[in-house]
């Protein structure tokens, strides 16, 4: 099950969307779901789970906490919407597109993918690129 929060409430979400991105991601990968919760969120929320889990007293786009116990997906996935729209502006992209990234860059870290190097990193952003592209036609991303 995957279970869309948004705690953002400034932010309209389409969460049909959001779960279907998510499980389309999850087939390409060949990995099964188990829970899957999205939250939405803001600087302040984001920052302190930062701060509690990772010790980094600064905010952040997403943060993934895979809960994997066996081959199946499990965890949570928080994006912060405040930062979501600074790079969306960044990167002159629409906000849409830019939550769309962070939504498929936190289920690859569920998968098991990380970007703490060089090599790792590009080969996220190979994929989060190949996803978004594929996803626009299918799914009608803005």
């Amino acid at each position: 099950m995957i279970t869309v929060f948004n705690n953002y409430k400034k932010q309209k979400i389409d969460k049909s969307k959001i779960v279907s991105l998510v499980k389309f991601v999850l087939k390409g990968e060949k990995s099964l779901q188990k829970n899957i919760n999205i939250v939405f969120v803001d600087d302040e929320y984001i920052t302190q789970l930062n701060k509690q889990y990772l010790y980094h007293n600064w905010t952040t786009d997403v943060i993934s906490f895979p809960l994997n116990d066996d081959k199946k997906i499990e965890g949570e996935i928080y994006i912060n919407i405040d930062q979501t729209r600074r790079q969306a502006k960044e990167y002159k992209v629409k906000i849409s597109e830019e939550l769309n990234r962070l939504l498929i860059h936190g289920t690859l870290h569920l998968i098991g993918y990380t970007d703490t190097t060089q090599r790792t990193k590009k080969k996220m952003s190979l994929l989060e690129d190949m996803y978004l592209g594929k996803c626009k036609n299918i799914y009608k991303l803005e």
